[in-house]
């Protein structure tokens, strides 16, 4: 580990009283605003991506209808994107109903997949409050 040391040395019969005190005050004053930083912000931002990663890896759970993963504790609440996902909505659909064949494609691949079980119908947004219903991409 590098350190710099600055030294200055001063005759004391030559210094005031006044300037001692005040040479005083700034050794206090900076002994207590330096900050030492032992990494680079990278290395720093790996350190805390590792952690992460290990919280990750260690919560996840694997069960019967996908995996299950939990936040860390005071995580702040997630959000469910609502507004998000009406936007996406609307820009679909408004792209979709000027092409009928587009659409019509579209309309078989939903079918195919409700009668698969890959999709549900949802009873609403309420419903999937707290749950995601597409294992394939996120809500």
């Amino acid at each position: 580990m590098d350190a710099i040391i600055n030294t200055v040395a001063l005759d004391s019969s030559e210094v005031s009283k006044d300037k001692k005190d005040l040479w005083k005050k700034y050794d206090a004053m900076n002994a207590t605003c330096t900050k030492q930083f032992p990494r680079a912000k990278k290395e720093e931002q790996k350190v805390i991506d590792r952690k992460v990663w290990k919280q990750f890896n260690d919560s996840v759970e694997l069960s019967q209808d996908g995996y299950y993963i939990r936040l860390p504790d005071q995580h702040p609440p997630l959000s469910d994107n609502r507004a998000l996902a009406l936007k996406r909505l609307a820009n679909t659909w408004s792209s979709l109903k000027k092409n009928d064949k587009l659409l019509d494609q579209y309309n078989e691949v939903f079918v195919d997949q409700l009668n698969k079980n890959i999709v549900f119908r949802s009873r609403g947004w309420q419903f999937l409050r707290n749950e995601y219903s597409s294992s394939l991409h996120p809500v």
